[in-house]
């Protein structure tokens, strides 16, 4: 050390530097009992043992930076801020600092418990949601748990396929795996934890990790719901999810419509229908199926020389037919082109069927227009779910209306947001609260805010008996 110091051309200065080594006592101070250092921004006693304040420390300055993001910002962004600025903080001490798996989930706790004290995610709602990907109906947020596990795996894997070519490396796994450190045994614990047979690696990990989070989802009665048509191979996910990876939307309003899509509202014994008095009530029940909750009338005819749209009208035909008032009626004068576009709103379980009846319910309508007008017709379904899910398909008759993906992110979300206003509007007139009694009633407050702007379209509500 002496001879650094001489080559380099500096003094040592003794009173200013401290050691724990007694061999060196002459070039620094000695540390005492109750003394310790700090380095590289980790506190360590005189045994070179980390400091149970430094995971006090690390704990603390993540809660502080989650509670600061928490208003402002729409959904998306919130969740972005949350893993770039907050849980960012960890990775640094990620196998540094001793933190065993207990002490991840005590942060993970704490995490969705400001979470939910802000409104962001709501109680009763599907908490392993929060950590699935926005593009299959999650909302991104970063699983400080996963984080932690991905991050020893690969700083073993370093460490074990170097030991033979750096010393360093060598001498760093050995000590690790003579203290049984979380990092040295983390193979083996993955094994363990995700039934993982062998080799394991990123890729292999994060599929597991996901796995785990879809199968407790599975495992309960409402929340499996949403994602029962994973398995459908006529639906598509990814197409029904443009509302969280594309709107903006506040994180509490995000958090509401989640809640909604989760169908955990009523709590285990909700009773019958206060409407029809016929069907238990439920949210599928009073969103899709209850007949004393639908009917929306919406009647508007605009034109002018190039182009007539009608909105619900009866269209007037030589021959008698039932089906003679589409939702939308489109007729391009200049292209010589009739469109007729048919709009449903449904459940999961008449999704396909109402998007096939659709599809061919206008048929003959069509067939008499093209003929009196001299013209080119076409019909065109537009169907989703009142949760948001749609078909395959859907994207080709998204494309055929000129529909951009902001503007389909805002028909779902106007479609959730109505969805919402109508089933806890009737239960407030009813005068019995929507918000189970776990939950705070302050947020009825907060729904009676959901106001639609001016100037949106209504939509009719379908169902098939």
């Amino acid at each position: 050390m002496d001879k650094f110091f001489q080559v380099i051309g500096l003094e040592r200065n003794r009173a200013k530097s401290a050691t724990n080594s007694e061999s060196c006592s002459q070039s620094a101070v000695l540390l005492n009992v109750s003394e310790g250092y700090k380095y590289l921004g980790i506190t360590e006693n005189r045994n070179s043992e980390v400091s149970k304040e430094t995971c006090k420390r690390i704990h603390e300055q993540i809660l502080m930076r989650v509670e600061r993001i928490c208003n402002g910002l729409n959904g998306k962004n919130t969740i972005n801020a949350i893993n770039e600025y907050a849980l960012s903080l960890i990775n640094y001490y990620i196998g540094a600092v001793p933190m065993e798996h207990a002490d991840y989930m005590r942060i993970y706790d704490d995490i969705r418990k400001i979470l939910i004290k802000q409104k962001i995610h709501l109680q009763p709602a599907n908490t392993e949601r929060l950590y699935l990907p926005r593009k299959e109906l999650g909302r991104g947020l970063c699983n400080l748990v996963h984080k932690s596990e991905k991050i020893e795996l690969q700083l073993y894997k370093t460490l074990f396929n170097g030991q033979n070519t750096s010393l360093r490396r060598s001498a760093i796994l050995k000590t690790m795996q003579e203290e049984n450190s979380s990092t040295a045994i983390i193979e083996s614990y993955l094994r363990y934890r995700y039934s993982i047979e062998g080799e394991i690696d990123i890729n292999i990990l994060e599929s597991a990790q996901k796995a785990s989070l879809y199968n407790e989802i599975h495992n309960k009665t409402l929340h499996e719901k949403l994602y029962r048509l994973k398995k459908n191979e006529l639906v598509d996910i990814e197409k029904s999810s443009p509302w969280l990876t594309n709107g903006n939307i506040s994180a509490k309003e995000e958090g509401r419509l989640c809640y909604l899509q989760d169908r955990n509202m009523f709590g285990g014994a909700p009773g019958l229908c206060q409407h029809c008095k016929e069907r238990p009530k439920s949210v599928d029940h009073l969103a899709s199926q209850c007949n004393r909750m639908l009917g929306i009338d919406y009647t508007q005819v605009n034109a002018n020389s190039d182009v007539e749209i009608r909105v619900d009208t009866t269209v007037a035909t030589s021959t008698k037919q039932s089906a003679n008032r589409p939702d939308i009626l489109i007729y391009d004068k200049k292209r010589r082109l009739i469109t007729i576009i048919e709009v449903g709103i449904t459940s999961q379980d008449q999704l396909t069927i109402v998007e096939n009846e659709k599809k061919r319910k206008y048929d003959v309508l069509a067939n008499e227009m093209g003929s009196v007008h001299k013209c080119k017709t076409r019909i065109i379904p537009y169907v989703l779910t009142w949760d948001g899910i749609v078909t395959v398909f859907h994207k080709s008759y998204a494309k055929e209306i000129g529909l951009t993906t902001k503007i389909q992110s805002y028909i779902q979300f106007i479609v959730l947001k109505k969805t919402l206003e109508s089933i806890s509007y009737e239960y407030r007139r009813e005068g019995v609260e929507i918000i189970p009694r776990w939950r705070e009633k302050s947020e009825l407050d907060r729904m009676k805010s959901l106001e639609a702007p001016d100037g949106e379209l209504s939509v009719k509500q379908e169902t098939i008996s």
